[in-house]
């Protein structure tokens, strides 16, 4: 319960809340068997729901094959034209050391 002095007890939240315990108190809840009807309607729906969350999944799937292709070749060429930067750096090194030597 809410202490003496609260600002939730002067604003009247106390009766509400001692409310809202003895209707939680008094709550019972039946267990009713679904009828056949309901589970033929409950099984169409989740089947309905399974495909749209497949296709759903299917279509993420896709998009995130294909933008890591995307990702892959764009690292691939990078790496090409690093590499590349890098040979001809190491042969223009190589003809100034030669130039060097003579």
């Amino acid at each position: 319960m809410i202490a003496p002095g609260n600002p939730l007890r002067e604003s009247g939240a106390e009766s509400y809340l001692g409310a809202l315990e003895e209707a939680e108190m008094t709550y019972t809840h039946e267990s009713k068997k679904p009828t056949a009807a309901r589970r033929e309607a409950q099984k169409a729906f989740r089947e309905a729901d399974a495909k749209v969350a497949m296709s759903e999944y299917e279509r993420n799937q896709k998009a995130f094959h294909a933008n890591r292709e995307r990702l892959r070749s764009e690292r691939l060429a990078r790496e090409a034209a690093a590499t590349a930067k890098a040979a001809q750096s190491e042969s223009a090194d190589h003809v100034r050391k030669k130039r060097i030597v003579s």
